[in-house]
């Protein structure tokens, strides 16, 4: 250590767009414990940083702290192969750690520090260590006292690179930067991005320092029971009597493991983190005028998807749009969901947190509607992604085009190859073939997509003005699940001015356990008749090329229900239980009548069935579409004589089930065995 007046303590951090927000706390815990006559000069090597990011954290700079944001005019991304299943804590630009030296030519000697850390204590004592005939000043991975994997195994002491005491003279001098890019090449790591190819170069030729220097409390506190407080001090050597000293005097608690507090409440010292998160310029940014309506409510169901949530919440939240409040339901989740929102609603005011016990997705989405105070309302899904200038771009053109809808496209992508080759067909459901560019009325724009078979029912594929919604009281019919065709078809069909953007800005994941790839039970079964019955009611009085659009919403809902009856156990047929009097219970006992039975006609019992089924409904087709569904009919009972049928269509023309069922499973079919 020097004496006397103290030079510039010169300090290196990388960061992006996705950890502008962790890296500014690091800056302002840097700031605030700094000792008074210490100055800092910081740099940060800034890789796809906003302008507006630049601005908050060059806000930060005074006259003993100055801020340098350098852009670095390379990349090393392609240099990281991520092998499926594994998990990166850091973000490909870590990388560019290897690039240091020639990054900051003009400096001998940097303390580097990684983004996802607090500061307690000035750094000058760590910046003036002796580390003479040494390439760099370390601090050892305490994980590798309780998991020795292959690259522990490699070196003679694995250390962490997120605190890094860099020698840039002698780095230059070894060509450090091209022996880590030859490390990395030659060593896929799979998760970590650039710490192994520090340990395999530096091997040797480091000097260890203190714990407290660099402290993971996430990893310690998780894998307590796997170690003791002797190993600690045998690796470190030092005297702690438990772990909670060691995290008590650490004087930069270092957040390595995935577990970040900005995405998870539970973290260990996460409220320390939050300290210094409240009094970072990111957080004056996100306290809204709550007295002021914001333009986009963002409404997100949320319901056991801890790993997915941080990822959507993300690209919400650092939309360009920034005039929105988002509105997550937890739907009683039973995983970490829960500590995910509370810690983003806390680093976030424009984030509101509803808790409910588990109703569904109709019932979040409603009780979102309720509280919404936003011109327009979009629904999200929280295992989504969401292009960054999405809510933007909609916003605009519906507010300046008076639109009570705005639809735009999206595009699917998949968890796994897996999921790709069975469920294929997602890829094309997502995007529009066709160009709407004109504004029309919802019944217009329903025939036309429709007809060109561009009608998507996803409330994550439009816009809606709240006003609207509320004017119309339009809601997601509870308890079912496939809300989306109802909900969908009734809004569009009661907007006056809706519009489309022929832009890709949704991202739908195809991933296991969800509505879309779960195997399809009674409940969807049922489900998909209570939409097409509540379909009926809103066919009254539509014009004839409306009502043939509405139309093959309903056939669609009766074809998808008799597929999924006829895979149906006994046991599973006899838990759909609906009230007699209902539409619905109708529609069952045809099904289960039809698959009990090869028929070659119908009986006394059908015929009733049947002539309950007709008589409930309201709305006439026309006189093609009626004998359409004669003809069927009549063939898939191979009847010569349709007298029969064609009094019962004729008394009400009524259709739908029984060309749903004569073109899914004919009722003269073998039965199944149910």
């Amino acid at each position: 250590m020097t004496s006397g007046p103290r030079p510039i303590v010169r300090i290196a951090m990388i960061s992006d767009n996705n950890f502008v927000l962790p890296t500014s706390v690091t800056m302002t815990s840097l700031k605030k414990n700094k000792r008074e006559g210490t100055n800092y000069s910081l740099t940060i090597i800034g890789d796809n940083i906003s302008e507006e990011n630049e601005r908050l954290m060059s806000s930060m700079a005074d006259a003993s702290f100055g801020v340098q944001i350098i852009r670095p005019g390379r990349s090393f991304e392609t240099l990281h192969k991520a092998k499926e299943g594994s998990f990166a804590a850091a973000t490909p630009a870590a990388l560019l750690k290897f690039a240091l030296p020639e990054l900051l030519p003009h400096h001998d000697r940097v303390l580097y520090l990684d983004g996802d850390l607090i500061v307690r204590d000035d750094l000058s004592d760590l910046f003036f260590s002796d580390i003479d005939g040494y390439v760099a000043g370390v601090i050892s991975d305490s994980g590798q006292i309780y998991f020795k994997h292959e690259w522990v195994r490699r070196v003679g002491n694995y250390f962490n690179s997120g605190v890094m005491l860099l020698d840039l003279k002698e780095m230059r001098r070894s060509n450090v930067t091209e022996l880590l890019i030859k490390a990395k090449k030659e060593n896929c790591d799979g998760s970590l991005l650039d710490q192994n190819a520090f340990n395999i170069v530096f091997d040797g030729r480091v000097k260890y320092l203190s714990i407290k220097y660099n402290c993971l409390c996430c990893n310690l506190v998780r894998a307590k029971k796997k170690f003791s407080i002797a190993d600690i001090n045998n690796l470190f050597g030092t005297d702690y009597a438990n772990l909670d000293e060691v995290l008590a005097t650490s004087c930069i608690v270092h957040f390595s493991s995935k577990d970040k507090p900005w995405r998870y409440a539970d973290v260990p010292l996460a409220e320390e983190w939050y300290r210094y998160y409240y009094e970072s310029p990111w957080a004056k940014k996100n306290r809204p005028d709550a007295s002021v309506a914001p333009a986009v409510s963002v409404i997100i169901p949320v319901y056991n998807i801890e790993s997915y949530l941080p990822a959507c919440l993300d690209d919400v939240l650092f939309q360009t749009l920034e005039d929105i409040e988002v509105i997550c339901i937890n739907d009683g989740s039973t995983d970490r969901s829960s500590a995910v929102l509370e810690a983003y609603s806390r680093r976030d005011k424009r984030l509101m947190v509803l808790q409910q016990e588990n109703k569904g997705q109709s019932a979040a989405r409603n009780a979102g509607i309720a509280r919404a105070r936003g011109k327009y309302i979009y629904f999200m899904d929280g295992d989504d992604l969401l292009d960054r200038n999405t809510l933007n771009a909609l916003y605009e053109s519906a507010n300046s085009n008076d639109l009570d809808i705005i639809y735009f496209n999206g595009a699917a992508f998949f968890d796994t190859e897996e999921l790709r080759n069975t469920y294929g067909h997602y890829s094309t459901y997502y995007p529009r073939k066709a160009e709407y560019p004109d504004i029309l009325e919802g019944p217009s724009m329903l025939v036309q997509m429709v007809n060109k078979g561009d009608y998507k029912v996803s409330p994550c594929l439009q816009m809606i003005s709240t006003e609207f919604l509320r004017k119309k009281n339009a809601r997601f019919y509870e308890g079912i699940i496939h809300e989306d065709n109802l909900f969908s078809l009734q809004v569009i069909l009661q907007a006056r001015r809706v519009g489309h953007m022929n832009s890709t800005f949704f991202h739908r994941r195809v991933r296991p356990g969800s509505t879309m790839t779960k195997k399809k039970d009674a409940h969807g079964c049922l489900s998909y008749l209570i939409n097409a019955v509540e379909m009926m009611k809103l066919a009254d009085g539509a014009r004839s090329d409306v009502l043939g659009a509405i139309n093959r919403q309903i056939s669609g809902m009766f074809y998808y229900a008799v597929n999924i009856f006829f895979t149906l156990s006994e046991k599973e047929v006899s838990g759909l239980k609906v009230p007699k009097e209902s539409m619905e219970f109708h529609l069952i006992q045809v099904m289960k009548n039809s698959a009990r039975a090869a028929l070659d006609r119908l009986t006394a019992e059908q015929e009733r069935q049947i002539n309950d089924l007709v008589d409930s409904a309201e709305h006439h087709i026309t006189q093609r579409e009626y004998k359409r569904a004669r003809r069927k009919l009549r063939d898939a009972l191979r009847i010569k004589d349709d007298r029969r049928i064609r009094r019962r269509l004729a008394a009400t023309n009524k259709f739908w089930i029984v060309r749903a069922l004569s073109r899914s499973s004919p009722l003269n079919a073998r039965a199944p065995n149910c």
